[in-house]
This record gives C-alpha cells, structure tokens and sequence, in this order.
C-alpha cells in the first residue's frame, strides 16, 4: 500500500520537463508492487503528459513540521544524484 506520494517536475537536456513520482510504501517491499503497476493506474486517471516518466519508491519523505512534504528537498536530491553520475 502507498502511504504517500510526492510529485515533482524533472528538467531534461532537452529543456523539457518530465514528471517523476516519489512513493512511500507502507506495509509493502517495492518489489511487491512495480512502477508499471503505478504506470498502468495513472494511465486510467490522467492524461498522458501528467504519467510520471520516472517512479521511486521510499521508505520516508522528507517533510516540514506541518507534515507537507519538502518538494524542493526531493528535487534537490534529484540533482544530486544527476551530478554524481
């Protein structure tokens, strides 16, 4: 089951966005459940340009006091991980 999801916009070399899709799962390994199954689900309720491109799964997300998540802090780690590749 996913407790909670974060979703964030992704600048490509080509100079368009990609959205990317952060999950946290509770009571599930993510091998349990897959990032087509999540794919698959969008497709049923979205349109075509809001399905993520990139899914991650998480055991916790990074939020502020108040209990929103810290969107800002997921794409700065995002970057981090470009930087180091």
């Amino acid at each position: 089951m996913i407790s909670g999801t974060s979703l964030i916009g992704i600048a490509t070399f080509e100079q368009t966005t990609h959205a990317a899709c952060v999950a946290k799962l509770l009571g599930r390994s993510p091998e349990t459940v897959t990032p087509e199954e999540i794919k698959a689900y969008c497709a049923d309720k979205l349109a075509k340009f809001k399905i993520p491109t990139q899914i991650e799964f998480r055991t916790e997300l990074p939020k502020t006091t108040v209990g929103k998540v810290l969107r800002r802090e997921l794409v700065r780690e995002h970057k981090e991980k470009l930087a180091a590749k």
